[in-house]
């Protein structure tokens, strides 16, 4: 200590000093604090005083100015005093803002308010101050804490000791104090002896280093677990000017939320900082992929819980997601452990002055299901059933209920059963069978297969999440053939003039597909008439399924023109589903009957003969009656259409009759 600083010492033992009269008794001033932007080894976690409720006079006074501040979840009351140094002057000290390298571009930048208790410029030599904030009490929730710690600055130059010209700075404690954090070192003379004298006891001093001395500005001193710290500022000359920032150290904790997928589109997350079981921090993400509860201040008094939990009212299962713990410290100088690993919670005891972040992830856990479907048979008919099955697998790694078969695109002409499944709750990898029966009808035939396609569908247990398969498909062949008979018949084999032939024609559909726009048509006719017009059962074209005919009739009146065979050909032409053509054709013969005509069977001419010797006189016949013609035979003969040979014959009779008529004559002159 220089020699005019312990003789001024001695002055103020034996003259005392003279402290104002304490006003009434005042409500303690709101304060504030805050936090640096960058610089320094704490700026985040030293939460300096804003000083712009500071009263010169009340701090004067016999008990000081008690002020109280919030600190985070935390609340902060002090008194602080502005006290006279014995042998010295007095000089005020006002509010400021930043003052030398504390409060400037890379040291403890940007705090917030007026954090510097600065002295006026003096009226004279050898003046001092001492500046205390005491009494400091740190309540959580009404409950008093520890485990912050008390600091201060000086954010002066300290000009070394020139005659009468010097700066000093003294800090006290009711705890140990220790240098925590200084600008850049020099040795030009001036500022603060590094190492600092007392660092590490209750008094720590700070004299304007000489020259050659390795010194820096900006010491800043914290006594953790203190109730009080006071600054001492001596100055050797009235231009000289001194200040103090006080504040206090605490740690801080962010708790960050990520989520990577989720299980129902609709899951939340709620986050939870607390120490000793007083909550700090909370967040929620809702529906969003991130949350954070915010840097929040703690006072290290015990080890801090970060969780996370379903946000009440949700359907989120925690179960269903993996967690992932990561975990960082700003204050790099630090040895806390931090958490890590996996879980749906994390402690670690911080230190002071740790600044910790720390990101849980959610990734949500795969779900899938998957399903095969099969058929008991390859190929049916119409009329037959077939059995699907369908193999439904839990592919996925969280649980599923209410499984079911969705019923995709069925090419089946009829109705597919209910489905039935022998389990609907499903564990991941297991599996279960269901069952659903179909009988193919003729349609299927015709269309020569079915496919049904499905596909499976599970809810996430305990979710309104619902997991769908890609869809599996089943083809069943229902194999036919196209086939078209016809028969064309008569209601007679044979007819004469005037005559009426019915005609009947049938097709019928001889395979197992269905055909279409079948028809009959006449294709040629042979008779000398017209033939009447097809009468159908069934107007056509007609739709004919496997074993149904149609049927059509038509007529025809036999005329004396008709000849021979009468030889009628009709044909019966339809379309398979696929529209290819099929046909048949078929004809009836009937025979034509001719009309027959009387005819006298010729005989030969009589051959003369030599005249015989007289007998006995015949006995005298009956002469026949000239004019009765002898009967004629009536054989009848087919008509075999030589008509010339009508009157041949007719002219031989007449001859063999004259000729029997002049035999009689001769022998009645005789």
């Amino acid at each position: 200590m220089r020699p005019w600083v312990f003789i001024a010492a001695i002055i103020a033992l034996v003259f005392g000093s003279v402290v104002a009269a304490a006003p009434a008794s005042a409500a303690p001033t709101g304060a504030s604090c805050g936090f640096a932007t960058g610089g320094g080894a704490y700026p985040s976690t030293t939460c300096w005083i804003d000083w712009s409720g500071y009263d010169p006079v009340l701090a004067r006074s016999a008990t000081g100015q008690d002020m109280t501040m919030p600190m985070g979840a935390y609340t902060v009351s002090f008194n602080v005093t502005d006290r006279p140094i014995p042998g010295w002057r007095q000089r005020t000290v006002r509010p400021s803002g930043s003052v030398g390298l504390f409060d400037s571009p890379g040291y403890y930048a940007g705090l917030p308010g007026l954090p510097v208790l600065y002295t006026d410029i003096g009226t004279g030599s050898f003046s001092a101050n001492t500046l205390t904030i005491g009494n400091v009490q740190v309540t959580l929730n009404g409950a008093p804490v520890s485990g912050y710690s008390l600091v201060s600055a000086s954010p002066e130059t300290q000009d070394p000791y020139v005659g009468a010209l010097g700066e000093t700075s003294n800090w006290t404690s009711d705890q140990p104090i220790q240098v925590i954090d200084h600008g850049g070192t020099f040795s030009t003379g001036s500022g603060c002896q590094i190492p600092t004298p007392g660092d590490g006891t209750t008094s720590v001093y700070c004299a304007g280093a000489s020259a050659g001395t390795t010194s820096a500005y900006g010491l800043i001193v914290s006594a953790p677990a203190a109730t009080s710290l006071s600054a001492s500022m001596y100055l050797g000359t009235r231009g000289e000017r001194e200040g103090a920032a006080f504040g206090l150290m605490v740690s801080r904790v962010n708790l960050s939320k990520q989520v990577q997928g989720r299980i129902d589109s609709a899951d939340s997350f709620d986050l939870t900082t607390a120490i000793t079981g007083q909550t700090l921090g909370t967040a929620s993400t809702g529906t969003a992929d991130s949350a954070t509860t915010g840097s929040q201040i703690i006072v290290p008094n015990g080890p801090v819980a970060l969780s996370e939990a379903p946000t009440p009212g949700s359907t989120t299962v925690l179960d269903y997601y993996n967690q992932a713990w990561q975990c960082a410290n700003a204050t790099s100088a630090s040895t806390t452990a931090l958490p890590s690993g996996s879980g749906l919670s994390q402690s670690f005891t911080p230190k002071l002055g740790d600044d910790v972040s720390c990101t849980l992830t959610n990734s949500a856990l795969p779900t899938g299901i998957s399903v095969v479907k099969t058929a008991d048979k390859a190929s049916v008919t119409a009329g037959e059933s077939v059995t699907y099955s369908f193999a439904v697998t839990n592919t996925g790694q969280v649980p599923l209920d209410g499984v079911a078969i969705n019923e995709g695109a069925f090419a089946g002409s009829g109705t597919l059963s209910a489905v039935t499944c022998a389990a609907t709750v499903l564990a991941p990898s297991a599996s279960t069978t269901c069952t659903a029966s179909y009988q193919a009808t003729q349609a299927d035939v015709d269309t020569g297969e079915f496919l049904n396609t499905a596909s499976a569908q599970g809810t996430v247990t305990g979710t309104t999440a619902v997991v769908t398969s890609t869809p599996s498909t089943a083809t069943v062949k229902a194999p036919g053939q196209a086939g078209l008979s016809f028969t064309k018949t008569a209601n007679v084999d044979s007819a004469a003039a005037g005559d009426q032939v019915v005609y009947t024609v049938k097709a019928v559909n001889s395979g197992t597909l269905t055909l279409h726009d079948v028809a009959i048509s006449e294709d040629s006719f042979t008779g000398a008439g017209t033939l009447g017009s097809l009468a159908c059962a069934e107007p056509q074209p007609a739709q004919l399924a496997p074993g149904q005919e149609l049927s059509c009739t038509v007529s025809y009146r036999v005329q004396a023109g008709d000849k021979g065979d009468l030889i009628n050909t009709a044909s019966a032409n339809g379309l398979d589903p696929s529209g290819a053509s099929i046909g048949a054709k078929d004809d009836a013969v009937v025979a034509i009957k001719q009309l027959v005509k009387p005819t006298v069977t010729p005989t030969a001419t009589p051959t003369p003969t030599a005249a015989v010797t007289p007998t006995a006189a015949p006995s005298p016949t009956v002469a026949p009656t000239p004019s009765a013609d002898p009967a004629p035979q009536q054989d009848e003969l087919a008509y075999t259409g030589a008509s010339g040979l009508l009157w041949f014959t007719a002219f031989g009779v007449l001859l063999i009759i004259a000729g029997v008529v002049t035999l009689r004559v001769r022998r009645s002159t005789k």
